[in-house]
């Protein structure tokens, strides 16, 4: 690790930042840092414009191409300009390693342990506290918005916006999937991956799931993160399809100007973004929004983190 300028310099020859200060002000933001409190790589995504969300034509061809529910699809309406400052994601999710360390820190914070059959290769052994060995590079799970929030706060970091993820995710041009607009199933870890063939419509799944949900939860089924490099997105962000759901500081809600309607909209549930090892083409597109309470804890579940956005600090 050595110094350059105003940082110092990562093993991995990147900046290696210890406060988002130490940014504030430049002409030039570095396209890659390493935050020095958790040692995770991120990537800047630029301020300007980009699509958010899905046309409301598009949202009446998805309830035919996926024979799923109007409601659902319009969640996700209307498709318009948004603008965001510059800002840092994580290049990849926070994993059982990275909560790990949050957790030596925090004894009284409880270790990700549900106990229910389906929850069992992923728990963590409650008197060490650790997670299985196995699991130290996958994304976290079991871990609930307020598990997040946490870990995000000690780390120096916060949870996404909805707006963040997506453009994120995204990029500026409005694509369905992180590479583009061909769906591939070979770039991600989605239920294809599970299947072994495609799986087009809702009840495709549901009629799988149905017959092979208990021997599906006797293994592990997130992988290492990072393990899809074709699966990019336009930032260089990984495993923003699949792998795992992924928390981000929203309550599900219409959008302003939507005429969606849904019983779940108002600040009853925090949203969820990317879709998982279970998410099918339908839901690991970048505008799905998912809710789920947020004291939920699955094994599907887990979260990335995120600077503040540059134009909400303050120097000194």
């Amino acid at each position: 690790m050595g110094k350059s300028g105003q940082w110092q310099v990562s093993d991995g020859g990147l900046p290696l930042i210890e406060s988002w200060e130490q940014l504030q002000g430049l002409a030039t933001l570095p396209p890659r840092i390493v935050w020095e409190r958790d040692r995770k790589e991120m990537a800047l995504i630029p301020a300007g414009s980009f699509i958010m969300g899905t046309t409301v034509a598009d949202a009446r061809h998805m309830v035919d191409e996926f024979e799923w529910s109007l409601p659902w699809a319009m969640a996700e309406t209307p498709q318009r300009q948004e603008t965001l400052p510059d800002y840092y994601l994580d290049v990849v999710p926070v994993t059982h390693n990275d909560f790990a360390r949050f957790l030596a820190e925090h004894a009284d914070h409880p270790p990700p342990v549900v106990n229910e059959p389906w929850a069992q290769p992923y728990s963590w052994d409650e008197q060490s506290r650790r997670p299985p060995e196995l699991l130290l590079n996958h994304p976290v799970v079991m871990v609930s918005w307020e598990d997040a929030q946490a870990h995000s706060r000690w780390v120096g970091k916060v949870l996404p916006s909805e707006e963040q993820w997506e453009k994120g995710a995204r990029g500026e041009d409005g694509r369905r999937f992180p590479w583009g607009n061909a769906w591939e199933s070979e770039r991600l870890n989605c239920a294809e991956r599970l299947t072994g063939h495609e799986i087009s419509k809702v009840r495709q799944w549901q009629e799988w799931w149905a017959a092979n949900e208990a021997t599906v939860h006797q293994a592990v089924n997130t992988t290492g993160v990072g393990q899809y490099p074709a699966g990019a997105s336009p930032y260089g962000l990984l495993d923003m399809g699949g792998n795992v759901w992924e928390w981000c500081d929203a309550w599900y809600d219409a959008y302003p100007g939507s005429q969606a309607e849904h019983e779940n909209f108002g600040m009853q549930f925090k949203v969820l973004r990317g879709g998982s090892w279970m998410g099918t083409r339908r839901n690991v597109r970048c505008a799905f929004r998912l809710r789920n309470p947020s004291d939920a804890r699955l094994n599907n579940v887990g979260f990335r983190c995120a600077s503040p956005p540059f134009n909400l600090l303050t120097s000194d």
